[in-house]
């Protein structure tokens, strides 16, 4: 570690001061300070979602998340883990619009031990490294502002890990990813942490009305909805779309909405092979 750290990082590994109400060397006080209250107990709270805040943890993540430019404010790591991520940390710090002087509005860095990091968080950070920042503000995915050639869009999605394997394979394959407005938000730390970053890199729109989205986006794709009722057609015997298009999953439980299929293009059934009944969509 270097002997002097540049002003945005702040390290707590070796306080000598007895108030120990987090863990030895980390006090509420410090928590206060340094705004570290959205990383508290955060197995049972995800309430920063509602308050337009995004948490990440791991190595690759948070390279990721550094790299996409979305706004960061805390970062809080082991030492050894900063030597990982400093190259990317201070290329961010360089680039930040965030006031440095302003405690409430400034990009900081927090070194804390592992066992820290457990106090504070409420379980093992096995990476050695978390951080909170801004959700943030994409133009819609529109007939005006239209998304990629391949789509996969998804009505009513819970399962925030399964979410983020999708987002992953989206990325992977250069598709955008589009979501009704009653499925989970791709801003939870598990989808954040599955994904492997991709989220932040990646065109994922949330929109309010799902049928209404489908309605205009045929103005420019062709919309297949995936479904098991009479009449579909299996997707290997599908002749290749002449246009870009939308292929559109439903949870678990339920599928589609009759009105979403109803509206769609064409109706596909993709067939499963072997002892596997579904494609846990979520």
């Amino acid at each position: 570690m270097a002997a002097t750290l540049p002003s945005y990082v702040y390290d707590l590994t070796s306080s000598k001061r007895a108030s120990v109400d987090v863990a030895p060397g980390v006090s509420n006080d410090d928590v206060s300070a340094h705004n570290l209250s959205v990383l508290r107990s955060l197995k049972a709270n995800d309430a920063h979602v509602k308050e337009g805040q995004f948490v990440c943890e791991g190595l690759e993540n948070n390279r990721v998340m550094l790299e996409s430019g979305v706004l960061v404010r805390r970062l809080v790591c082991k030492p050894a883990t900063y030597e990982l991520l400093q190259g990317s940390i201070a290329k961010y710090a360089t680039s930040c619009t965030l006031n440095s002087s302003d405690n409430n509005n400034s990009f900081r860095v927090v070194l804390l031990t592992a066992s820290q990091l457990t106090a504070l968080c409420g379980f093992p950070i096995t990476r050695g490294v978390i951080s909170y920042g801004d959700i943030p503000s994409r133009p819609c995915l529109t007939p005006a502002n239209p998304p990629a050639q391949c789509v996969i869009a998804l009505q009513k999605i819970s399962d925030t890990a399964n979410l983020g394997g999708i987002i992953r394979t989206a990325a992977n394959l250069g598709f955008d990813v589009v979501l009704s407005e009653d499925s989970c938000s791709p801003w939870y730390r598990k989808c954040i942490r599955v994904s492997m970053g991709e989220v932040f890199r990646n065109n994922v729109d949330r929109v309010p009305d799902f049928s209404k989205w489908i309605t205009d986006i045929k103005s420019t794709h062709d919309v297949l909805a995936t479904s098991l009722q009479e009449g579909c057609v299996d997707l290997s015997s599908l002749k290749p779309p002449k246009r870009p298009f939308v292929i559109v999953f439903g949870n678990e439980g339920d599928g589609l909405s009759q009105d979403v299929v109803d509206l769609a293009h064409e109706k596909v059934r993709i067939e499963s092979v072997g002892q596997v009944d579904s494609f846990n969509v979520g």
